[in-house]
């Protein structure tokens, strides 16, 4: 007669303890490498909310992220922006400067906090990866160190054998070169994963000419599926103001992929030359679509205006005002930032990005509390060899406390609800009761 098995609930609580004692890993509701602890805001908020479907989102701390697209397309504005809000929040930045094209004056004028950039020009992948792990090594696991490295670009980086065949005259290819960035970008992606630094390769797009797919291609054969997220730029057309002047370029980028949001979708965001990345630039068309911004025709011209200010002083007298510069509407905090504040415009933008394809059961801050604490203590004893009933009988740690239901348990009704039981998604019924015996 065959042994009776644990269930389902039981089961998972030993492996768990198991992956923790092995160092492995650990339950899902308490891996610390499930968490995304931060984002750092790349300056735009459609650029945001491709990479991670939130408004105050951006790159993943603790993830790989890739920025790929032509040469003058924006890329590196793009990661500079991204350093500038990193700086914000008290980050260390390192750039590794394989294209020897940094130059402080321009990251002065941009605002840049000088102090905190830590400058590298390497260009040799075997010479990236001693140093860049020579870094990584002096940080501690969990120490919240806050670091993000910046790779520009991708598509200068050589080898030792490439290099060996440039300066004997070789012009052939090295084929080894495919192997070794994607071997550098594994690398990458560990080490920020393990140390908690965000991390982000610029890259080189070329024309695709083989008639299948998209018109570009990003370069580097393997290393395009190492990182977590990646977007792509794909195209760029002229900013201009009232008097139609350019005063910067307007970008397209699409999500070529990624885990936090809706894939291929496209945005546009744009580069002022005076002012950088216009913070707000490509959400009028969404602003529009939701009924929080509204077209008043004033004679020729077209004012954009809160909707809850023309209700509020009617259609007629929204007619008076001006209309606004693309400053003041995409830089400037006193058009969108009111919108943001004064509304849920936030989250209506964020729901287009996002995926919402159900609500998963993950603890709620008691029930992470009350796990936290059950580990504490078991991690705290050193036994050994306990059964899963055993551990859980040191805290009374049982199924109900947990919130979850057996299935051995009887079906019940939809409307009938057990005290500290989940019978539905987040937040159904989190009542529940830990005691220690």
């Amino acid at each position: 007669m065959a042994k009776a098995g644990m269930n389902g609930r039981s089961l998972t609580n030993k492996f768990a303890k198991l992956a923790r004692k092995t160092g492995a890993g650990d339950s899902m509701a308490t891996s610390k490498f499930a968490e995304i602890k931060d984002y750092l805001s790349t300056g735009s908020i459609m650029v945001n909310l491709i990479c991670s479907g939130k408004v105050d989102g951006g790159l993943a701390v603790g993830r790989l992220a890739m920025f790929a697209g032509a040469p003058g397309f924006g890329k590196t504005m793009l990661a500079y922006a991204t350093m500038k809000e990193a700086d914000k929040k008290k980050y260390t930045s390192f750039l590794w400067d394989s294209e020897y094209a940094t130059d402080r004056e321009t990251l002065l004028k941009l605002g840049m906090n000088l102090d905190d950039i830590i400058h590298l020009n390497e260009h040799e992948i075997g010479k990236i990866k001693e140093q860049f792990m020579s870094f990584s090594s002096s940080m501690e696991e969990g120490a919240e160190d806050k670091v993000l490295h910046v790779f520009d670009s991708a598509g200068v980086w050589t080898t030792e054998v490439g290099q060996t065949k440039e300066a004997e005259g070789n012009n052939a290819k090295d084929f080894t070169i495919f192997t070794a960035k994607k071997s550098l970008g594994s690398m990458i992606m560990r080490e920020s994963g393990k140390r908690g630094m965000a991390s982000l390769i610029i890259n080189h797009t070329y024309a695709n000419l083989g008639g299948w797919g998209d018109s570009t291609a990003v370069a580097g054969g393997g290393l395009l599926y190492i990182p977590s997220t990646v977007i792509k730029i794909t195209s760029k057309a002229k900013l201009e103001d009232k008097a139609k002047n350019k005063v910067g370029d307007i970008c397209t980028v699409q999500s070529h992929k990624t885990r936090l949001a809706k894939g291929r979708t496209s945005v546009k965001f744009a580069i002022h030359y005076k002012y950088g990345i216009l913070k707000y630039y490509g959400l009028m068309e969404y602003a529009l679509a939701g009924g929080y911004v509204a077209e008043v025709k004033a004679g020729r011209s077209i004012v954009y205006k809160k909707q809850y200010e023309i209700d509020a002083i009617g259609v007629e007298n929204a007619k008076a005002y001006k209309k606004l510069d693309i400053v003041a509407l995409y830089h400037d905090e006193s058009f969108f930032g009111e919108i943001f504040k004064n509304s849920d415009f936030g989250a209506y933008v964020e729901e287009q990005f996002q995926y919402n394809t159900g609500t998963g059961t993950a603890p709620s801050e008691e029930e992470q509390a009350a796990i936290t604490e059950f580990y504490e203590k078991e991690d705290a004893s050193h036994v050994s060899n306990e059964t899963c009933e055993e551990v859980k009988g040191e805290l009374a740690f049982t199924e109900e406390a947990m919130g979850y239901v057996e299935e051995s348990s009887p079906q019940k009704s939809p409307t009938q609800q057990t005290p500290g039981v989940r019978t539905s998604g987040r937040g159904a019924d989190a009542s529940f009761t830990v005691t220690e015996k």
